[in-house]
């Protein structure tokens, strides 16, 4: 249970906020309303509460009440993440994803651990280009989008070094992967301090209620997406794995120690080409690298491998691949289309199912 305090000058927005809470989620969260900070400190002094969020009208010093909670400032800025030294919290979010907010501030404060159980392990699958512009990012989301629309949990994660979800998902807000990456580096140097990282994580999740996806934006710094490590990479996928029923990775199209970890947490792993010339070049490159390092290593991740070919038109054809993969499917090449238009049409159609068909390698 959530108890957390609300302190805004703007009386109705207060009121109307708790009323929902307490009808929507009563069990996880109890909000209390308060007219001024005097009243707000005067019940700190008897009472405990997880955080409190206040505007800056009512209370221009955070000093007066964080001794005794935590403060986060409600801002009217989407991208805001500090306000007076106290982290921001955006006032106009949906329910379902203040709630996930609120979970995951008090989870930075909880010093309790948890673990989820193998029958609590969502499927995770991995996406991988053969190469640059094959339409891997708008083929994984549009995965997500298809196991989203058979009504299960779905996050999709942007694990490239130079991603961008703008064409397929809104953009924008402090849900992003430099974020998680922040938060999990901090996690790893220090564990007792930060608590639960699979709370810290739900919370900063965004949510598109078009194509009912979880996501992060992606990361707005390359040099620190680049400069992930693999024990990072791991906690992430296992973390979100323990929150979602799918998990989508969108991974660069190099075969890298990170892809390596991808796959071996991964249930099956996606090579995305496009029937080109070259792009068939690269994906046999790309299958012969699993192949020789499974021979090496004593790993099994060739055979989870399957090829998908995107924007297939009348001059691609198939690889003749010295590694034999299955095929996954087919997408046509989508004229005049923009990647909003085609991950919605990718959501309505079977081509991904095979995946969750297909038992472990």
């Amino acid at each position: 249970m959530i108890r957390f305090g609300i302190l805004d000058s703007d009386s109705r927005y207060a009121q109307r906020l708790a009323e929902f809470f307490t009808a929507r989620f009563g069990s996880q969260v109890e909000p209390y309303v308060f007219r001024d900070a005097g009243l707000l400190v005067e019940h700190l002094k008897k009472n405990r509460l997880d955080l409190v969020l206040a505007s800056t009208q009512l209370l221009p010093d955070p000093g007066q009440v964080s001794q005794y909670a935590p403060v986060y400032y409600l801002s009217e800025d989407p991208d805001a993440e500090q306000i007076k030294g106290c982290g921001a919290v955006f006032r106009y979010q949906r329910g379902e994803a203040l709630l996930r907010c609120l979970k995951g501030l008090v989870a930075q404060q909880d010093t309790r651990s948890v673990t989820f159980s193998s029958s609590q392990r969502g499927r995770v699958f991995t996406f991988a280009g053969a190469g640059g512009g094959m339409g891997c990012t708008t083929a994984a989301i549009g995965c997500a989008a298809a196991f989203a629309a058979e009504g299960r949990k779905t996050m999709y994660l942007c694990l490239q070094n130079n991603g961008y979800v703008g064409g397929c998902l809104p953009r924008g807000g402090a849900g992003n992967m430099y974020r998680v990456l922040y938060e999990v580096k901090m996690y790893l140097s220090d564990r007792e301090r930060r608590g639960n990282f699979s709370s810290v994580l739900e919370g900063m999740l965004k949510y598109d209620p078009q194509i009912g996806i979880y996501y992060y934006d992606a990361s707005p710094q390359p040099l620190e997406a680049a400069s992930m490590k693999q024990e990072e990479l791991q906690q992430i996928l296992t973390s979100a794995a323990g929150l979602a029923d799918v998990v989508v990775a969108d991974m660069d199209s190099v075969f890298s120690p990170l892809l390596q970890m991808a796959a071996k947490l991964s249930d099956r792993v996606v090579l995305v080409s496009d029937g080109s010339e070259s792009g068939n070049f690269r994906l046999n490159q790309m299958a012969g690298a699993f192949a020789m390092f499974d021979e090496m290593e004593g790993t099994r991740l060739a055979p989870k491998c399957s090829v998908l070919y995107n924007r297939f038109g009348s001059a691609c054809t198939r690889a003749t691949l010295d590694w034999s993969l299955p095929v996954l499917g087919m997408i046509e090449h989508f004229s005049g289309a923009d990647t909003r238009m085609i991950v919605e049409e990718l959501a309505r159609r079977p081509l991904y199912r095979a995946l969750d068909m297909q038992g472990e390698a």
